[in-house]
């Protein structure tokens, strides 16, 4: 063969040559393709079945919340009636009398005072109201100044007065103011023979300007009532002696003294 066969024959293995490389190529590059697209395919089918799954189990939530909010509901709830009832103010036990009602009584120990009545039949009768009496009979001479000074005809000059003094003859009986006990007997040496009796609440009559002899049985711790006898008006208050024969009685409430001419204004 001449020059131009040979160049020729190269030529056409060279063409043959590339050719086959070409299709190798070729169906190299379709595998690749195929692969990518099966890798697709799996990814989306994965994809969807997580979405199915998300969407079931939402649903199956929205079952379960909206039967707990019908069993929810159902659910009644009641709340008992409460009633609350507050005590009244009772006038006789701390309230507020009108001024017609203490008729002079300004501290509130002389009077009726009566107790609430019974509820139920086997309860305790009702206490008796307390009885005051004037501790004797007559007019007052001297008032209650202590607050204030007045003049004393003895003593010629202006002093308190801590008690009222009631004009009564020497002798005459000299009565229990309430029912009490017996607290004190003793000689003052200005206001001469006194007795002292306690009562309920606080309260403490005092009777000065005694006779020396004392009713019978009148001694401390004795119990007396209402009106008893506890002795007679005398001249022994060396203080007072230049006034009318009298009887100085006093009141006093928690250590305090009071308005003993009010308390007995009232008082027949």
């Amino acid at each position: 063969m001449n020059d131009n066969t040979n160049k020729e024959v190269e030529k056409l293995a060279e063409n043959g040559g590339d050719g086959k490389k070409r299709v190798r190529e070729g169906g190299a590059k379709k595998k690749k393709g195929l692969s990518k697209q099966t890798a697709s395919a799996i990814y989306m089918g994965v994809a969807l079945c997580m979405i199915l799954a998300l969407t079931f189990s939402m649903v199956s939530t929205t079952d379960k919340v909206n039967k707990t909010v019908e069993q929810i509901g159902d659910i009644s709830i009641s709340f008992p009636d409460v009633s609350i009832s507050l005590p009244q103010i009772n006038e006789s036990y701390g309230g507020f009398p009108d001024n017609d009602e203490v008729a002079g009584n300004v501290s509130g120990v002389t009077g009726d005072i009566t107790e609430p009545e019974s509820e139920s039949e086997g309860s305790a009768p009702n206490k008796p109201a307390a009885v005051y009496v004037r501790p004797v009979d007559g007019a007052v001479i001297k008032g209650y100044f202590a607050d204030a000074l007045v003049f004393s005809e003895t003593m010629q000059d202006f002093r308190t007065h801590s008690g009222v003094d009631i004009a009564a003859p020497v002798g005459a009986p000299v009565l229990a103011y309430t029912d009490g006990t017996v607290a004190k007997v003793y000689d003052d040496p200005f206001m001469g023979t006194t007795v002292e009796i306690n009562h309920e609440a606080g309260v403490v009559s005092v009777y000065k300007n005694l006779s020396a002899d004392r009713a019978e049985g009148i001694k401390v711790g004795a119990a007396v009532k209402t009106g008893d006898v506890i002795g007679t008006v005398g001249s022994s208050a060396i203080i007072e002696i230049a006034d009318a024969s009298h009887l100085h009685f006093e009141l006093w409430m928690n250590g305090d003294c009071i308005d003993a001419e009010r308390e007995i204004a009232s008082l027949n």
